[in-house]
Protein backbone atom coordinates (compact mmCIF):
# COMPACT_ATOMS: atom_id res chain seq x y z
CA UNK A 1 0.00 0.00 0.00
CA UNK A 2 0.68 4.06 -0.29
CA UNK A 3 1.69 3.56 3.61
CA UNK A 4 4.30 0.88 3.06
CA UNK A 5 6.14 2.38 0.44
CA UNK A 6 6.21 5.78 2.08
CA UNK A 7 7.70 4.59 5.11
CA UNK A 8 10.34 2.55 2.80
CA UNK A 9 11.57 5.25 0.81
CA UNK A 10 11.42 7.55 4.63
CA UNK A 11 13.99 4.59 6.58
CA UNK A 12 17.01 5.99 5.42
CA UNK A 13 16.25 9.29 6.23
CA UNK A 14 15.06 8.55 9.70
CA UNK A 15 17.76 6.14 10.02
CA UNK A 16 20.38 9.21 8.69
CA UNK A 17 18.71 12.10 10.93
CA UNK A 18 17.75 10.11 14.18
CA UNK A 19 18.73 6.76 14.45
CA UNK A 20 17.80 3.02 13.82
CA UNK A 21 15.23 2.81 16.22
CA UNK A 22 13.42 5.54 14.46
CA UNK A 23 13.29 3.85 11.01
CA UNK A 24 12.11 0.73 12.81
CA UNK A 25 9.48 1.95 14.62
CA UNK A 26 8.41 3.65 11.27
CA UNK A 27 8.45 0.47 9.39
CA UNK A 28 6.63 -1.01 11.93
CA UNK A 29 3.82 1.86 12.24
CA UNK A 30 3.29 1.06 8.07
CA UNK A 31 3.66 -2.58 8.62
CA UNK A 32 0.57 -2.08 11.14
CA UNK A 33 -1.59 0.41 8.76
CA UNK A 34 -1.06 -2.24 6.42
CA UNK A 35 -2.61 -4.98 8.33
CA UNK A 36 -5.56 -2.90 9.79
CA UNK A 37 -5.95 -1.97 6.04
CA UNK A 38 -6.23 -6.19 5.21
CA UNK A 39 -8.34 -6.74 7.61
CA UNK A 40 -11.04 -3.91 7.13
CA UNK A 41 -10.69 -5.25 3.22
CA UNK A 42 -11.63 -8.55 4.52
CA UNK A 43 -14.55 -7.67 6.70
CA UNK A 44 -15.89 -5.84 3.67
CA UNK A 45 -15.52 -8.61 1.24
CA UNK A 46 -17.48 -11.06 4.02
CA UNK A 47 -20.58 -9.41 2.88
CA UNK A 48 -20.03 -9.41 -0.69
CA UNK A 49 -19.90 -12.73 -1.44
CA UNK A 50 -21.33 -12.61 -5.01
CA UNK A 51 -18.08 -10.72 -5.96
CA UNK A 52 -14.72 -12.16 -6.69
CA UNK A 53 -11.40 -10.64 -5.19
CA UNK A 54 -8.19 -11.90 -6.91
CA UNK A 55 -4.99 -10.20 -5.22
CA UNK A 56 -4.88 -6.54 -3.73
CA UNK A 57 -6.23 -3.89 -5.61
CA UNK A 58 -3.58 -1.52 -7.47
CA UNK A 59 -2.72 2.18 -6.46
CA UNK A 60 -4.99 4.69 -7.95
CA UNK A 61 -3.28 7.51 -9.46
CA UNK A 62 -3.43 10.03 -6.53
CA UNK A 63 -1.12 7.53 -4.37
CA UNK A 64 1.53 6.91 -7.10
CA UNK A 65 1.62 10.88 -7.02
CA UNK A 66 2.01 10.86 -3.52
CA UNK A 67 4.55 8.20 -3.45
CA UNK A 68 6.75 9.96 -5.70
CA UNK A 69 6.43 13.36 -4.69
CA UNK A 70 7.15 11.66 -1.11
CA UNK A 71 9.88 10.02 -2.60
CA UNK A 72 11.73 12.98 -4.36
CA UNK A 73 11.36 14.81 -1.16
CA UNK A 74 13.65 12.03 0.95
CA UNK A 75 16.13 12.09 -2.05
CA UNK A 76 16.36 16.25 -1.75
CA UNK A 77 16.11 15.64 2.01
CA UNK A 78 19.27 13.56 1.91
CA UNK A 79 21.24 14.94 -0.19
CA UNK A 80 20.93 18.60 1.63
CA UNK A 81 21.90 16.04 5.11
CA UNK A 82 25.02 14.92 3.27
CA UNK A 83 26.21 18.51 1.65
CA UNK A 84 25.36 19.98 4.79
CA UNK A 85 27.62 16.87 6.84
CA UNK A 86 30.45 17.68 4.59
CA UNK A 87 30.31 21.12 4.62
CA UNK A 88 30.54 21.07 8.24
CA UNK A 89 33.93 18.78 8.45
CA UNK A 90 36.93 20.98 9.93
CA UNK A 91 39.57 18.95 7.98
CA UNK A 92 39.52 17.27 4.41
CA UNK A 93 39.37 13.51 4.03
CA UNK A 94 40.31 11.84 1.39
CA UNK A 95 38.60 9.23 -0.84
CA UNK A 96 39.40 5.98 -1.82
CA UNK A 97 38.91 5.12 -5.41
CA UNK A 98 35.95 3.52 -5.10
CA UNK A 99 33.73 5.65 -3.24
CA UNK A 100 31.29 7.55 -4.72
CA UNK A 101 32.16 11.43 -4.47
Amino acid sequence: SAHSIRAEEEAPLVAQMEGEGQSRQLRELAFKQDLQDLERDEKEREFKSSQEFIGVDLLTPEEIEQVTLHADAVKRRMAFNGRERERGMLETVARGPYEVP
